[in-house]
């Protein structure tokens, strides 16, 4: 049950007069019982002093004298039971009720013990279950110096006792005439009080609720005027600053919803405290993430020490992988908070420039590999023919000339092929779509193969059927097409075959060259359209071939909206295929026109195709 405002003051008032009450009755308690056993101490230190002038005044010989002293002195003071010791501890008189066990005293009590001593001995103490306090006072007679016996007072402190009592009910019944008239006096201070508090509060809630505009005013009491200005003026201002918070808060979330950085904002005891749409995509975050602990969300020992080391108060930059697929590549920079603790961690996904990067590297270091076979070439025969062997007649003088011949046509091919490559990722080579016959334009290619494919012994083969049409640029076409039966021709075995044969599917045209060669590794097979991609180097350079060929196809046919692969051949060789929009015999001539072009950035739009157009080969070459 709770308890409300007037309630806790009735409750307070009433504990502090209650504590009050009994904390002073028992200190005036204790001091009224020590006055007045004080008091008693005296008077009976005053009669012990003459008992013991009347008790050295007797015959030591006369017992009976003792005794009658005795009972004189207790008729006189009937509270006390007094008895005259010997010094062997006999009791020599006594008044009735002092006498002791067997008729003895032990003299080794401390009130004894102390007039013995030094002539007086007072003590108090409570025997057994009694309830009130004794006091003993004793006295040598005749003197300290040579004493023969004590006499001794036995007083039941029963005044003081009553004393006590009485003041205990009067204290008692003080203090519930305190309680009663404070328990009315608060209820009445209560109800005025909690009356304006309730008027405070109800304002107050209304407040902060955004209930009350700022011209109405919050209360007007006489008593609490100034404190109803003052919640006035901190009402304006509390508004005035809750606005600007929203409008702060709002501004910031669009900031981090709109960043392409994940920011994810973690306490001290590396419990997430935010994470924007960027960093719950990137991380994997689920919907609860917020409070969970960083690690156990995300477990990344390398956010974990970024955490170690922004609670030291330092900052970090870390880069790590992001464990769950798809894999990325990421650097972090991690900041404390110092004002409210925790840290704040900015992520950056690097995954695309790291690959460029490597992209880079490889692209530069196959150029140079490319470039140093006949440029050495070029430069042993000069350095031959200069030395003396231009002189020379015979086969020798041209047989140098020849491989100079030979390497400068192949560096020409290679910058050509580069230049090429250069420009369809650039979005430079201009394409013209059209719908052509692909029977037409196979036997083309192969006509123009055919005295090479005599040389080698290999026969070509079309066994595409009629009226299959494809949409596609007729130079892309053509060099796609004589890439693939080029490289089918070098690879093949002497008295081999390759053949050229389609199939449409949906609305794609499937394209495939078949040979019987060697044939390729799945390995291979997945990197085979990498610039500069050699399965034999060796024996690729026998061939000849820049290695830009079926890198060039896969952009060529990316281009016109395609894609390009090569599988394993069912019994020996491989099948390399390229895919194309399906065309029409019927399709309006008049809706691409000769001469019109389409430049490859509006044909082909870039996701659709995975054409990563960010990185040019002229940047790589630089």
């Amino acid at each position: 049950m709770r308890v409300g405002i007037r309630g806790k003051l009735v409750a307070v008032s009433l504990l502090v007069i209650a504590v009050i009450g009994l904390t002073s009755g028992a200190v005036l308690e204790s001091r009224l019982r020590d006055e007045l056993t004080s008091r008693l101490e005296d008077t009976t230190r005053r009669e012990v002093e003459t008992a013991r002038a009347a008790v050295s005044r007797l015959d030591p010989a006369d017992v009976a004298a003792f005794t009658r002293l005795a009972d004189t002195l207790g008729q006189a003071h009937r509270d006390a039971d007094i008895a005259i010791i010997a010094r062997d501890g006999r009791l020599l008189g006594h008044s009735a009720g002092a006498k002791g066990p067997d008729g003895r005293f032990d003299l080794s009590a401390p009130d004894m013990a102390d007039a013995l001593r030094q002539g007086v001995g007072v003590t108090r103490r409570r025997d057994g279950d009694e309830r009130v306090d004794t006091l003993f006072v004793s006295a040598a007679y005749p003197n300290a110096t040579t004493p023969r016996g004590v006499v001794r007072y036995a007083l039941r402190l029963s005044e003081v006792a009553s004393a006590v009592d009485v003041f205990r009910t009067l204290m008692a019944f003080a203090v519930l005439i305190g309680l009663v008239t404070a328990t009315f006096m608060s209820g009445v201070a209560g109800a005025l009080v909690t009356r304006t508090l309730r008027t405070f509060a109800g304002n107050a809630v209304s407040l902060v609720r955004g209930e009350r505009s700022e011209e109405a005013p919050l209360i007007s009491t006489q008593d609490m005027g100034q404190l109803a200005g003052s919640l006035s003026l901190v009402s304006k201002e509390l508004q005035a600053a809750v606005g600007e918070l929203a409008g702060e808060r709002d501004r910031l979330q669009t900031i981090l919803e709109c960043m392409g950085e994940a920011v994810v904002t973690f306490d001290d005891d590396d419990r997430i405290t935010l994470a924007n749409s960027a960093a719950e995509h990137l991380l994997g975050l689920q919907a609860d993430h917020r409070g969970q602990p960083l690690l156990d969300v995300v477990p990344l020992p390398a956010l974990g020490e970024a955490a170690v080391r922004t609670r030291a108060g330092e900052s970090a930059t870390i880069e790590f992988e992001v464990p769950h697929p798809p894999h990325r590549r990421v650097v972090a920079h991690a900041a404390p908070l110092k004002t409210v603790g925790g840290a704040v961690v900015v992520m950056h996904d690097i995954t695309e420039v790291r690959k460029l990067e490597r992209m880079r590297r490889d692209f530069v270091a196959n150029v140079s590999h490319e470039l140093r076979t006949p440029i050495a070439v070029i430069r042993a025969n000069t350095e031959t023919l200069l030395r003396g062997a231009l002189e020379e007649d015979g086969p020798h003088r041209h047989r140098f000339v020849d491989g100079i011949h030979r390497n400068a046509d192949r560096l020409n091919q290679l910058i050509a092929d580069l230049l090429d490559l250069s420009k369809i990722e650039a979005g430079q080579y201009k394409l013209s779509e059209e719908s052509l016959d692909l029977d037409e334009s196979a036997e083309t290619v192969l006509d123009s193969l055919e005295a090479k494919a005599q040389n080698r012994g290999v026969r070509l083969a079309s066994e595409i059927g009629d009226d299959i049409f494809v949409r596609a640029d007729p130079t892309a076409l053509e060099q796609i097409l004589t890439n693939y039966v080029d490289n089918a021709i070098k690879y093949a075995p002497r008295d081999g075959n390759v053949v050229i044969r389609a199939a449409t599917i949906d609305d794609k045209v499937r394209i495939e060259v078949q040979d019987d060669g060697p044939g390729l590794l799945l390995k291979h097979r997945k990197r085979v359209f990498e610039r500069f991609y050699r399965v034999d180097k060796g024996r690729a350079r026998d061939v000849g071939g820049t290695g830009l060929g079926l890198s060039i196809c896969k952009h060529l046919a990316e281009s016109m909206g395609g894609r390009v692969g090569c599988d394993a051949a069912p019994e020996r060789g491989s099948v390399f295929w390229v895919e194309l929009p399906l065309g029409s015999a019927l399709e309006d001539e008049a809706s691409v026109t000769p001469g019109d072009s389409i430049p490859v950035d509006e044909a082909i739009p870039d996701a659709a195709h995975g054409l990563d157009r960010t990185a040019r080969p002229t940047e790589l070459l630089a």
